[in-house]
Formats: structure tokens, sequence, C-alpha cells
């Protein structure tokens, strides 16, 4: 066995030298060693061999007092060294901020380690992700933000004082605990227990805060049987929670294997079709009401499956925007689009209407004047819409992209206009040119008087404003003479067409001299649907 497991090489040295100082002194005692070297240096007065001497051993004593010093020293740098090996083990298996176990932690665990350590044959694996932390973040800024997630940490560790609680990263955790203790008898209950332990308001930094969570949550030996099937079934679970609304908790079943594996097939598809730009725009015309000319048409997206099915924009895009393609895409749409449109008559408008995600990019503006430029499309002719709730909630990114498009000579659209209870000082801000009136307006405003005096307040608020008005959803004749009466200036909407392709819109203007007969419309709308079957 080596010593030099226990000892460092400073106590090696020590050792040595006491060992070798014992046999000298044994000599020297065998040999009369003093008694021969005294009546050496009488022999030799002249060459003042005993000053030498006492030099000699002052030197050594001097050695000696340094070597005592470095042998503290060197004690006081191993100790050193200990402790940062022993912090930096911690580290590798503990997050710093919540000072919770990490996920390489977790790659350490074993299910009957766990049975043990927790004293039960069935354990429950909670998949804990907080809603609108980015929000409260931005709110709060990033110190705020680690305050939050300490107190999360805490909240848990309260809650579950005997379980083995995880920072997986971010706004992730995980709780390991007894199925028994976490209230699996009564299932959803004891899941919205947790919930509204970590949904309690609390103030940071002068502020209250409210941070949503959901849930997902996976049973040992029900749904796994290690550590990753486990954990993979709880974050399934969660998927579904999430996607089912705000402060929601779900339970693994077999059958969600069958959705995730759909939706991992969708998002493939996706993917596959950005990078063969086979989304392509569709074209809604937007119609003058009085004269039926068609003054513009907003871009819509489409996708035609290889199969020849179309899948709607609200199946694919939530998934674009989630696989972080949604800029490609929206980048795609409009270059071909503006590209599309060169070939309209000159007074025709392009609307484009930019997804609530990218509204947090503060150089979309740039991103979108790159592309006219690579297009050769007037940006007087392009009108970008923004929906009003987006706004409401990134308003700071949006007054910086919006001055931006501006500044270019880009028209700006407030869409969906009714739903996010903007106010008059936000539209005279943001130099809005237009707002399209939300069609559940449109559609209540032929039977109901009230629907009737809202939309003509947005009306008259856009006619004071200087600002144009589309109403949106027009699908009947009925509808378009009500918001005509009440003073709107123009519409979209089945009742004049559907979204056409390119070639489509192209023929419109062509046999119609940019004149759109709802007749011809209706037609086509039958002769759409008839093909959809």
């Amino acid at each position: 066995m080596k010593f030099s497991k226990y000892l460092s090489s400073a106590h090696i040295d020590a050792l040595v030298l006491a060992i070798v100082g014992l046999g000298v002194w044994a000599f020297a005692i065998e040999n009369d060693a003093y008694e021969a070297f005294h009546d050496f240096l009488m022999a030799n007065e002249d060459y003042e061999l005993d000053e030498i001497l006492v030099a000699l051993v002052l030197m050594g004593l001097g050695g000696f007092i340094f070597g005592m010093r470095r042998l503290k020293e060197s004690k006081q740098e191993l100790l050193l060294r200990r402790e940062a090996q022993a912090r930096a083990d911690w580290l590798s298996i503990h997050d710093p901020l919540t000072a919770l176990p990490n996920r390489r932690y977790l790659s350490s665990l074993k299910v009957q380690g766990l049975k043990g350590t927790l004293g039960t044959s069935h354990l429950a694996f909670l998949a804990i992700d907080l809603d609108g932390f980015k929000r409260i973040n931005d709110l709060i800024g990033h110190a705020g933000g680690d305050e939050l997630l300490k107190v999360t940490a805490e909240r848990l560790s309260s809650q579950y004082p005997n379980a083995v609680v995880i920072r997986l990263g971010g706004d992730e955790f995980l709780v390991i605990v007894d199925a028994e203790e976490f209230g699996r008898a009564s299932g959803m209950a004891a899941a919205k227990n947790l919930i509204t332990t970590l949904c309690e308001p609390l103030t940071i930094s002068d502020v209250q805060v409210e941070v949503g969570a959901s849930v997902g949550i996976a049973i040992f030996p029900d749904n796994g049987e290690d550590i990753g099937e486990l954990l993979h079934a709880a974050d399934v679970a969660l998927y579904f929670a999430k996607r089912s609304g705000r402060n929601t908790a779900a339970f693994f079943e077999l059958s969600m294997h069958q959705d995730v594996a759909k939706r991992a097939e969708l998002e493939a598809r996706v993917r596959t079709a950005l990078q063969e730009k086979s989304i392509a725009p569709y074209y809604q015309p937007i119609v003058d009401l009085k004269s039926n000319k068609i003054v513009g048409a907003e871009v819509l997206a489409r996708w035609s499956a290889r199969d020849g099915s179309m899948l709607p924009p609200d199946v694919f895009i939530p998934v674009a925007e989630e696989i972080g393609g949604v800029v490609a895409l929206s980048e795609q749409l409009l270059s071909k689009a503006a590209t599309d449109a060169l070939g309209w008559p000159e007074d025709v408008i392009l609307s484009f209407n930019i997804a609530p995600t990218m509204l947090s990019d503060r150089l979309l503006g740039k991103r979108i004047q790159r592309v006219l430029n690579e297009t050769g499309f007037p940006a007087s002719r392009l009108e970008v819409e923004f929906t009003e709730g987006a706004l409401l909630r990134e308003t700071e990114a949006a007054t910086t992209v919006i001055n931006d498009l501006v500044s270019g000579g880009v028209r700006i659209a407030l869409d969906d206009f009714g739903t996010g209870y903007s106010n008059i000082l936000q539209l005279s801000e943001l130099s809005f040119s237009t707002i399209k009136i939300d069609r559940k307006f449109v559609d209540r405003a032929v039977r109901d008087e009230t629907q009737q005096a809202i939309v003509q307040t947005m009306i008259d608020l856009a006619t004071r404003l200087g600002v144009t008005t589309i109403a949106e959803g027009v699908e009947t004749a009925e509808q378009r003479d009500a918001v005509l009466n009440l003073g709107c200036e123009f519409g979209q909407g089945y009742y004049f067409s559907r979204a056409v392709p390119s070639h489509k819109i192209g023929q419109l203007f062509e046999n119609t001299d940019t004149t759109l007969q709802p007749e011809l419309a209706a037609i086509k709308v039958a002769e759409a649907a008839r093909q959809a079957k």
C-alpha cells in the first residue's frame, strides 16, 4: 500500500529527514563523533572552523523554522484544496441558486434506492413547469426572477419535506415523493393542492407577482420501471397539462404516447415544409363596401400536404412557433407574397399578419424592410397587422418595431380590434393607419343593438383619429349592409371571397377590373366547398 495516498509530499520529506537524522545520531554515538570533531577543531584553530560551525547551526535552525512554516502552509493548502474539491463535487450535482439537486444528480439515482430512501413501494414523479415565468422575469428583472425560483424551491420542499426535490433547469422542477404522501388516492385534488400552493402571490422588489404552474404526474410502477421511463412519462403528462391551459395538471396515460408520436410526426413535417418552402401564401380580398372594388388582400398561410389534403393554419402555425420556425415561415410567406403582389394593380395593398410571438424580436422591423429591399416591393403598399392582445403583452418591443416600420413607409393595422381592451392613448402613440373590427362584433351587430352601438363607437373613434376601418368575417349581405350603414369603409370575408392562391387572385383582378362581385364569390365558395369534400 502506498503511503502517498495518505501523506503529502511535505510529510514524506519530513519523515525521510527524521529517519536520516536518527541514523546520523546513532552513528555519532557509536563512534564518539563529537569528541573526534572537537579534537579536529582544536587541531585546526587557525581555520576558525568553530565559527563556521556556529554559522551552519544557525542556518540549520533557520531552515528548520522555514520548514515548519512551510509544513503549516502546506496543511492549509491541502485543506483549501479539499474544500474546493468538495465544493466542486457539490456544485456538480446541485443547482447553486436554489441549492436543490440538479439533473446530473437525477441521472445517478436508481428506483430501488429511492424506494429505500422514501420507505415506499410506490413513487410519484411530479414534473412541474411555471406558467408565465418569462413575463414576470421581464417585469421584475432577472434578480427578481431568481428570487421567485428560490421561493418556488422552498415551497416545494415545504410541501413535501420527505421528498426528493430537483431543479431540472430554467423554471422546471421535479419532485419524487411517496405516492401516498402526494395523495395518489385523491388524484387530481392532490395536484390542484400543489398548484394552489405554488400560485400563492408574493412580493418581490415591492411588486406583487403571481406565477402559475402546470404539473405532469407519473406513478411507479404503473407508468415505468426506471428513472428515464418515469421522467419521460411525467414530461409527456406535463405537455398535455400545458396544452390544456394555465394552472392545470395531468396524470400520465398510455394513450398520450400516441398523441406525442403524432405531434412529433407533425413537427417533422413542419420542419420539412419549412425547408422545402411548401407552405404558400393565399390571399383574401379586402373590398370597398360601397363600390365592391378590391383595395387590398390579406396574406393567409395555407399548406397543401403531399397527399393533396389542406392542413389548417391553426394546426401548423402553433407548431412552427414552438419549434422556432415561425420567423423563417413569415419571411418565406412575405417574400413570396411581395413578389406576387408586384403583378397586381399598383393601388392594391398587401396586408400581412405578424404572429404574436414575433413581437418580442426588436429587429422584426428591419427583417421586414430587408425582405422589401430584396423583392423590390414598395413599402407604401405593405400593411403589417398586429393583434391587439399581442401589443398589450409586448408594448415596449412593439413600439420599437412599429416605429421602424412606419419610418420606412410601411402602414400599420390593428387586428382583432375590440378584443384586447386597448385605449385611445395606445392607438395614438403606435401610429396605426387601420383598425380591423373583429368578426364577432360584425356577426352580433346584425341582431344586437348594443353590439351595433359598440361597433358604431369603434368606427367613430377611428374616424376621429383619421384611421380607416375594415370589418372582418363578413359572410352575408346582411352583415355587409349593417357595417356599411354604421360607416365602415372596407370589409373582408367569405361573402366576398375565401382566401385563394396567387393565380386566382390574379384572375379576380383581370376578370373584374379589380371589382369583386359577391355573386361570383358565392360561386367560388361553392366550388371550394365541393373540392374540400
